[in-house]
């Protein structure tokens, strides 16, 4: 059987046959999708079930320190997960799936559009690399392979979000039904906007939720348990609590 040109037009994408694939590879890649989807959640749940002092907070924490392996109070969190090597080969394995389900898609719909999913598939999977085998903690911060922390972050948060839609525009290509496509495009932007707004966009916001990087100030989070505080460590002045009636004394750190 002849086969198409990869491009022709603005419009080759969209009217030329894709190539033809096993039916089985492609409901491997289909499921291997899924699979990842649902095992980083179920291993999430598991290991944050198993964080106990205190108990983890979706809220109030980074996704990234269930696969962590410091523990100690970092930026105003108590942070050890005692399973964090599980969490870890948990993403690293869904990036090697999101890579080979990229793959066999990318073939299947083939032109530009192959092109732009098995880059994506590439990216998401260096970016669960990086995210997964650098790590957000004191020692990061200060030998600079945050930076490599942060990167691979960006990665997984803007490939993941961008890859439902650029399927959703290109449904036809993939066989998709209109509906289908909707809800991949919609689902797409939502979290791209989801993301920009809780890294603290547009300017002048403030970053929230358990992506935003929490303020390191003592005291900053409740969930920081309390540390005996020498008055060393305290202002220059402090203030402490006199019978009424008697003057207020003050105790001043040496200089």
């Amino acid at each position: 059987m002849p086969t198409a040109p990869l491009d022709q037009g603005p419009t080759a994408d969209l009217t030329t046959p894709a190539p033809r694939l096993s039916p089985r590879l492609v409901v491997s890649a289909g499921a291997g999708l899924v699979l990842g989807a649902v095992a980083s959640a179920v291993v999430e749940a598991v290991v944050a079930n198993g964080w106990h002092r205190p108990p983890y907070s979706y809220v109030d924490d980074k996704v990234a320190y269930l696969g962590s392996p410091y523990c100690g109070n970092y930026e105003g969190h108590a942070v050890c997960s005692p399973d964090w090597k599980a969490m870890l080969v948990t993403w690293l394995a869904n990036g090697l799936l999101v890579l080979g389900a990229g793959l066999v898609l990318g073939r299947l719909v083939g032109g530009r559009t192959g092109v732009v999913v098995r880059v994506l598939a590439l990216l998401e999977a260096v970016g669960f690399a990086l995210f997964s085998l650098f790590h957000d903690s004191p020692a990061a911060r200060a030998d600079g392979t945050i930076t490599w922390y942060f990167l691979g972050a960006g990665l997984v948060i803007v490939v993941a979000n961008a890859l439902p839609v650029v399927v959703g525009v290109a449904a036809r290509r993939f066989g998709l039904p209109r509906p289908v496509a909707v809800v991949c495009v919609a689902l797409g932007v939502f979290g791209l906007v989801a993301a920009l707004a809780t890294a603290g966009w547009p300017p002048g916001g403030s970053p929230a939720g358990p992506a935003a990087i929490p303020s390191s100030s003592p005291g900053s989070s409740p969930r920081m348990p309390p540390t005996p505080t020498r008055v060393s460590e305290r202002s220059p002045t402090v203030a402490r609590a006199s019978p009424p009636g008697r003057p207020t004394p003050t105790s001043s750190s040496p200089t």
